[in-house]
């Protein structure tokens, strides 16, 4: 049996969640993928197999080149390289596709020989750890308030503007580097993610952000831990425990044939040890051993009693700012930044409110009693009167300002009680992106989304909220209800249940026979043809197929210098030749 057909089987016998994980480590070409042969076809070329061996931990990659060898192999690791698409079973004996005996004569042999351990001396603080850990826990939060206010749109490849990124880095008073690093652990934990090329709050985002400190900490560690497949965390446990101190290193000997891609990821996820407290100066921790074991709940008890603990206290004062001496509680944190923004964030914590984020918490569906008997119970005392006023003034003016989308036209209308206002907003220059037109006195038009148009005004000032066509407030949370457009993840699931729902609906054998024929033919191949003869013989010819049509194949027969038609229903079984 060609190995077309034997990968396409397997594809086939495979769940969704393990063709998966081989098809984003290979990053095959979504769109040329229409059924298990096109899937197999892009499996089997020399790129796709390069990107799966550059994540092969090292123990896998030694049985591999033994078996390529001939040499005595693991039994055990037989179905793991399987299921990596890797070898295939034939006559109950493993073997490696050709694609991946290609690149793996290209790359250097490797031993499984002892590991020289050279431990690093190095003090490590718990409560130093428990502190890194609760600032990247913070700046987690503040990354995910922040894209629920702001307009953050994708850049790149998953990525986010730099202004964007200077701008939260300016706010956290931390590195460019760090905001990127705190954002792939949001991505990695599935906490954020992209809607209409928008990066919003993802669906467990609201959970996350209603756990307490440490639950958040085993969340996110979870998540880490989980990136890494079940042989991979075998293997850095096991390299831990020979003595290597660096996590760099464990990495480095873990996976030999890293490629750039597979480096980049193995950075990432250095970094996200490091803010989880994993590991510190690029030495492991204890706690990345005792988690690689399964001792994360141990680890989640330890890290609770090294954290600050929450307290509901705030001090408000005239110039419209609040202090938390220390952090709150997340329930009361979660309500207070619905109608407040941030200005510093550490044990100690600053926020400021102002007429948009006043505004803001009256749309996720607050009252003006609501946010003053807050304040007024978390302070223990009466507000400053400016504050009091700030409150009471946006909530007796909320609503005048609207936006709204038209349900049978591409555009969405501003409205607004006060002409003089909304004659301001025609003629505001940082609003001439989004194409202001006059329709009437109290209305103007903009061929842009809503959402757009929204999050424009509020930019600029203005406290605008979303309704819909009955004048119903559109809370911002609402709005941004996880409904995920175009992802990676999204395509390949839609692209797997296509194929699945075709190949359930044609007959799989000759369905195969045609695919090879048709992949011969497409290649300009040779196939190895078995034909059952009117007197019920089987042939096998050799043959480079020329042309498909009314169930026939036409084909060169090199041997005999001759070109045969053979009917489809005449072919038992064919095979692609070398």
């Amino acid at each position: 049996m060609s190995e077309l057909l034997q990968l396409a089987g397997a594809l086939r016998a495979s769940d969704d969640a393990e063709i998966r994980r081989a098809f984003l480590v290979r990053k095959s070409n979504l769109v040329a993928a229409k059924d298990y042969f096109d899937l197999a076809d892009s499996f089997l070329n020399a790129k796709s197999a390069a990107k799966a061996l550059a994540t092969l931990p090292r123990s896998l990659a030694h049985t591999l080149q033994a078996l390529i060898a001939g040499e005595p192999i693991q039994a055990n690791h037989i179905s793991e390289l399987q299921a990596r698409y890797l070898i295939y079973v034939e006559h109950e004996k493993p073997v490696v596709f050709d694609s991946v005996k290609s690149v793996m004569a290209t790359l250097p042999k490797i031993s499984l020989g002892q590991v020289t351990s050279n431990p690093e001396s190095q003090e490590i603080r718990k409560s130093e750890l428990a502190q890194t850990a609760f600032t990247a826990l913070q700046s987690v939060s503040e990354l995910l308030y922040d894209f629920e206010y702001r307009f953050v749109r994708e850049i790149g490849k998953n990525g986010i503007p730099l202004v964007d990124v200077k701008r939260l880095a300016a706010h956290l008073r931390q590195s460019n580097d760090f905001i990127r690093e705190i954002f792939w652990i949001a991505q990695m934990a599935d906490l954020v993610m992209l809607r209409n090329g928008r990066w919003q709050p993802s669906a467990s985002a609201e959970s996350w952000l209603e756990l307490s400190y440490d639950l958040r900490w085993n969340h996110l560690t979870t998540a880490l831990i989980e990136s890494l497949e079940k042989s991979s965390v075998a293997e850095l446990l096991t390299l831990r425990g020979a003595g290597i101190s660096y996590l760099k290193e464990i990495f480095g000997h873990a996976f030999p044939f890293a490629d750039s891609a597979t480096s980049d990821a193995i950075d990432k996820f250095q970094a996200a040890a490091s803010h989880l407290a994993l590991a510190q100066n690029g030495i492991v921790t204890d706690w990345f051993q005792e988690v690689l074991a399964g001792g994360l709940q141990k680890v989640t008890q330890e890290v609770e009693t090294l954290l600050p603990k929450p307290q509901d206290r705030l001090i408000c004062q005239a110039d419209l700012t609040l202090i938390a001496p220390g952090p709150l509680t997340t329930a009361t944190e979660k309500k207070l930044r619905s109608f407040v923004d941030t200005e510093q964030v550490g044990m100690a914590s600053s926020y400021r409110i102002n007429a948009l984020s006043v505004s803001h918490g009256l749309e996720s569906g607050l009252t003006e009693l609501e946010i003053t008997e807050l304040l007024t119970g978390l302070s223990g005392r009466d507000l400053p009167q400016p504050l009091g006023y700030l409150i009471r003034d946006v909530a007796q003016k909320f609503g005048q300002l609207t936006v709204t989308q038209s349900l049978t036209e591409h555009h969405c209308t501003i409205q607004a009680s006060d002409s003089i206002l909304l004659k301001q907003i025609e003629n505001d220059s940082r609003l001439k992106p989004i194409g202001l037109k006059r329709n009437a006195d109290s209305l103007l038009q903009s061929r842009m989304d809503a959402e757009i148009v929204y999050n424009a005004l509020r930019s600029a000032g203005y406290t605008a909220v979303r309704t819909d066509t009955e004048g119903k407030v559109i809370s911002p949370r609402t709005a941004l209800t996880p409904s995920p457009v175009g992802t990676a993840i999204d395509s390949l699931t839609q692209m797997l249940k296509t194929i699945r729902e075709n190949d359930a609906q044609s007959e799989p054998e000759g369905d195969d026979l045609l695919r090879q024929i048709q992949l011969a033919l497409k290649n300009k191949s040779q196939l190895e043809v078995v034909v059952k003869t009117n007197s019920g013989d089987e042939v096998t010819f050799i043959l480079e197929p020329v042309g498909l049509a009314n169930n026939r194949l036409r084909a060169k027969d090199r041997k005999a210098d001759i070109e045969r038609t053979l009917p489809l229903d005449k072919i038992l079984r064919v095979k692609l030749s070398e």
